[in-house]
């Protein structure tokens, strides 16, 4: 029969509670701006405060700075009064000097005068009052010069000094004011700091007070925002989901008529009678019909262009492989037998030089034995030759363990005998008899006169064998310094 979905529904908060949370959050918002400008009025208040403080501050370094200027006068005045002091005492002491000085010529003076007169009314030594007379004239003119002095020189300056001593200490009484004064001005300064110190503590505690109490308002209000948030956003989903439903509704009821019309025309007038096994089975087809169309997937209409395009491509590249095997096989057969021609090569070559070395070292040490050998033969190019050698009488050595005489015949003997496989036209051998006794030098001048008949060869040798079957013969010597050349017959001077 007819049936419909149930609705999800969900309680939407109301408008009164809406309301009241838009009030709530009105009364934190003038709470915070009243908090923020009473928190700008704390602000204004430290700004003035550190404003004055730094005034005072300025005051303080004045007050000091003038302090200091004030003790540095009094210390320059206390030395100059010293000085003053020190100059008066000389003076005073030099003054003391003359008037000891003067009494002294004076009481000479009145001396002189007593004798004078006891001269006079003794009328005798006429000479000697002459004299005394002149020392009396000397003496007044010495007190006289004395007392000038004292009058020109010493009483100025006594009164200048103590005119300058006066005014030193008047100077100190004045510096000496001004400096209770500025210690004054400082205490006050110091005092008017403390307080304005202690007030600047004040304020900052309550400011930190103020300042944790709008971080916890600003704290509420961001919960209370976030909460009026969340509830806008679950209203604006709520509106938004009671408007799909209506929507649904809408095309669900337009479903449902068109349905009904298309029953009208088939003939059913009624609803149709439908069990539950039917529905069941129903459900059970669709499902398996819509995995059967998930498991074939999107159709691509061009697989068929795309298959006979993937042929070509695999065509094409098989023909390619085919021909490279080709190639391959081709290059291997080549390789092959360019291994087998060089392993033939070398064969005869190795062949033909082993035998001719035996013959060379058979001529020369008088049927000795002489060869080479593979050390490997499955692969010869791959392996080193070992040179073999059997004097008369002797067992088989490797050619490395011969002596010197036994390893030049057995080198002269592979260089004539890779001769006859590469032919050079010209062959230098360098005392290569040195180590030869005079059997094997004979032998090995006739091996070496018999084979200069195929290519031209120089020696250069000491021993009388070599140079009897020599074609010519040539020697240097020195003499006076300067080097000869000697040819047999002609002589040539180089």
């Amino acid at each position: 029969g007819r049936f419909r979905e149930p609705l999800e529904l969900q309680i939407l908060p109301s408008t009164h509670s809406l309301r009241k949370l838009q009030a709530m959050q009105a009364r934190l918002e003038r709470v915070l701006l009243e908090r923020l400008v009473e928190l700008s009025r704390l602000v204004d208040r430290i700004e003035r405060l550190r404003a004055r403080r730094e005034m005072k501050i300025s005051e303080v370094s004045h007050a000091r700075a003038s302090l200091l200027y004030a003790t540095s006068n009094l210390t320059l005045c206390q030395d100059l009064l010293a000085i003053i002091e020190r100059e008066s005492r000389q003076a005073a002491d030099q003054l003391e000097e003359e008037r000891t000085l003067h009494d002294k010529l004076d009481e000479q003076r009145r001396a002189l005068e007593n004798r004078l007169s006891s001269l006079k009314r003794g009328r005798d030594l006429r000479s000697e009052v002459a004299r005394l007379e002149k020392a009396l004239a000397k003496a007044r003119e010495d007190i006289a010069a004395l007392t000038r002095t004292l009058k020109v020189d010493l009483y100025p300056k006594l009164e200048a000094t103590k005119g300058k001593l006066s005014v030193t200490r008047r100077g100190i009484e004045v510096n000496r004011k001004r400096l209770e004064e500025m210690g004054l001005l400082l205490k006050e300064a110091n005092e008017s700091l403390t307080a304005l110190r202690e007030e600047k503590r004040m304020i900052g505690g309550e400011l930190q007070g103020m300042e944790r109490s709008a971080a916890e308002l600003r704290l509420k209000l961001s919960s209370v925002n976030n909460r009026l948030e969340a509830v806008r956003e679950t209203k604006n989903e709520l509106i938004s989901r009671k408007g799909r439903l209506y929507t649904d509704i809408a095309l669900a009821r337009q479903r449902l008529g068109s349905l009904t019309e298309q029953l009208y025309e088939l003939g059913f007038k009624e609803p149709i009678a439908v069990s539950p096994e039917d529905v069941k089975r129903a459900e059970a087809l669709r499902e398996r019909l819509e995995a059967e169309l998930t498991d074939i997937g999107a159709i691509n209409y061009l697989a068929a262009k795309h298959y006979h395009e993937q042929m070509g491509k695999y065509k094409l590249i098989s023909e390619r492989i085919n021909d490279l095997e080709r190639d391959k096989r081709a290059i291997l057969d080549f390789i092959e037998r360019l291994e087998k021609e060089k392993r033939r090569v070398f064969t005869d070559a190795f062949t033909r030089v082993a035998r001719r070395f035996s013959e060379f070292f058979a001529k020369i040490t008088a049927n000795g034995r002489g060869f080479l050998k593979l050390q490997d033969e499955e692969n010869p190019l791959n392996g080193d030759i070992d040179m073999l050698i059997q004097l008369p009488g002797k067992s088989t050595i490797s050619v490395s363990g011969a002596s010197g005489g036994e390893k030049s015949i057995a080198v002269v003997s592979f260089i004539l005998a890779l001769g006859d496989l590469m032919r050079a036209p010209l062959y230098i051998f360098d005392e290569i008899d040195v180590h030869l006794d005079q059997f094997h030098v004979e032998r090995l001048a006739d091996v070496l006169k018999e084979r200069s008949r195929s290519f031209q060869i120089i020696i250069v040798s000491r021993r009388s064998p070599v140079l009897a079957k020599a074609d010519k013969v040539y020697g240097f010597f020195m003499q006076n310094d300067r080097s000869y050349v000697v040819s047999l017959p002609a002589q040539v001077t180089a």
